[in-house]
């Protein structure tokens, strides 16, 4: 059987917070799918998380690795602790999948020496925030609830693309402050440290005709970045953290990020909720200009597949698909984020 083994969690103080490097050892058949040699793990918090124990610190590293392990026949995640509700919650995880690629043999294998319940107050609420309009229509449901936003530096924005994230933090400095919010990255390598094409044909070989959108969006996304987040949402003691919707309701494919995973998935006293998976996308950007006609809040949509320093690039399907979004809602594009004139 192959094995992931997590030798040892390093944490050390950086200019951004903390630092948590997650040192591995791993099997030949796995190495394949990492970028050249074995490199840390690595999550990047700005808040101080010496008061966060090590079978929480295991969950990003569990809850990165169980994202290929469950796609490679015979893998075993091998720990030395971990957290007794999240151990749980692996094998609805597994249910899961289970349910979404029926026709496969998806499991979900983690030894730890040591099952450890932990438990906090959770008076505080979360938003993952990307810019994009899943994430500001959940934000237009959530904003009177005062939620942090959470951006995955490194997930949805290639982690050495400072450009784009420069221009989020500038958009998110000029938004919360407008709304009264708080904000914080989450920076980690948990998507960089692996071979992408290699995990897509690896899924497209193993999950067959169903699918759809690759080993990021299809497997690891919400798996990934709902683990790396707890440490954070622990020392900050957050009960409720929310990710806006990415399944079209009326849609007939689908992808990692739907409500039964994201049910599923419980760490401690924290727990994830979905926001809006009943709306189709046009019906949130609706939501989202009837909103802000009353906010008048400086939004920029991120919806772009090919922006340039984190500007929409105008020009391409996702661009053009909520452009007329925008304008079947009745609203100007070039208040959302676009740039386009009356020809378009």
């Amino acid at each position: 059987m192959a094995k992931i083994v997590l030798q040892d969690i390093v944490v050390h103080k950086t200019e951004m917070g903390t630092r948590i490097d997650y040192k591995y050892d791993v099997s030949t058949s796995i190495k394949k799918f990492l970028r050249g040699e074995v490199e840390p793990l690595f999550i990047e918090v700005p808040y101080d998380i010496s008061n966060v124990p090590v079978s929480i610190l295991a969950i990003p590293f569990v809850g990165t690795f169980s994202s290929i392990s469950m796609i490679i026949s015979e893998c075993e995640i091998l720990v030395k602790a971990l957290d007794k509700m999240y151990a749980k919650s692996l094998n609805l995880i597994q249910g899961v999948y289970r349910s979404m690629y029926p026709d496969t043999d998806i499991s979900i294998n983690v030894d730890s020496d040591a099952i450890v319940e932990n438990q906090y107050v959770g008076k505080k609420k979360s938003l993952f925030f990307t810019g994009g309009v899943d994430a500001t229509s959940a934000l237009a449901e959530l904003s009177s609830q005062k939620p942090l936003l959470v951006n995955i530096w490194g997930g949805d924005v290639w982690i050495t693309d400072d450009d784009s994230h420069d221009n989020l933090k500038h958009y998110l400095d000029n938004l919360t402050t407008f709304l009264g919010l708080q904000y914080c990255f989450v920076k980690t390598n948990a998507r960089a440290i692996f071979e992408e094409d290699k995990l897509g044909w690896l899924c497209e070989k193993n999950l067959g005709h169903k699918y759809n959108h690759g080993w990021w969006a299809s497997i690891a996304h919400i798996l990934v970045m709902t683990a790396v987040v707890a440490p954070l949402m622990y020392t900050q003691h957050i009960g409720t953290h929310y990710i806006g919707s990415s399944y079209d309701a009326a849609g007939k494919t689908f992808d990692a990020n739907n409500a039964e995973l994201i049910h599923a998935i419980k760490f401690a006293s924290g727990s994830f909720e979905i926001v809006d998976s009943h709306l189709e996308r046009n019906q949130k950007v609706g939501k989202i200009i009837k909103w802000n006609n009353k906010m008048k809040a400086p939004l920029k949509l991120k919806v772009c597949w090919y922006r340039i320093a984190g500007e929409n690039c105008n020009n391409c399907e996702k661009c053009y698909r909520t452009i007329m979004n925008i304008i079947s809602n009745h609203g100007n594009p070039n208040d959302y984020g676009f740039n386009v004139d009356e020809n378009v």
